[in-house]
């Protein structure tokens, strides 16, 4: 019983902290449909793209979760409702470019960063991702093409 009112506590802090927990889920909806357009599930893995580039990404084990940030005082007279980062995790990643072959797969979770970092808010009412457009998901026919690079 002491473990439940524990456990209810902290939902009601962390609501409250929200403001609300139906914008946290709102916001996770948000950044559901943004994701969509970046990355695309194909068979055991998720791949993304540079636009306007043949530059593209095999993502093993991706997982993200969007992380609220505490509003400030000034933030919320600015008309802001919500503010968070789009988190996100992988196990391994590979790259190919320019001659459409798979490099060496990439442990480090920096690797994606500056491309991937996304962040989502809602502000006046309006839902808002940025950055927007720095990655899109490719059709899975076009990379199941790809060998791996001869060393």
């Amino acid at each position: 019983m002491k473990r439940k009112s524990t456990e209810l506590l902290v939902l009601i802090l962390y609501c409250t902290l929200l403001e609300s927990c139906g914008l946290s889920s709102e916001a996770q909806k948000v950044a559901q449909q943004a994701m969509d357009k970046k990355v695309r599930r194909c068979g055991n893995s998720y791949f993304t793209k540079r636009p306007g580039q043949n530059w593209f990404w095999e993502i093993k084990d991706f997982h993200w979760k969007v992380a609220p940030r505490s509003l400030s005082e000034a933030d919320r007279l600015n008309g802001w409702e919500f503010n968070g980062d789009i988190n996100f995790n992988y196990s391994a990643v590979r790259e190919a470019f320019g001659d459409k072959c798979w490099r060496n797969w990439e442990q480090e979770e920096y690797y994606l960063n500056g491309y991937m970092r996304s962040n989502v808010g809602k502000n006046k009412n309006e839902w808002k991702i940025e950055p927007s457009g720095v990655l899109e998901a490719p059709d899975c026919s076009t990379i199941s093409q790809f060998p791996v690079c001869a060393k």
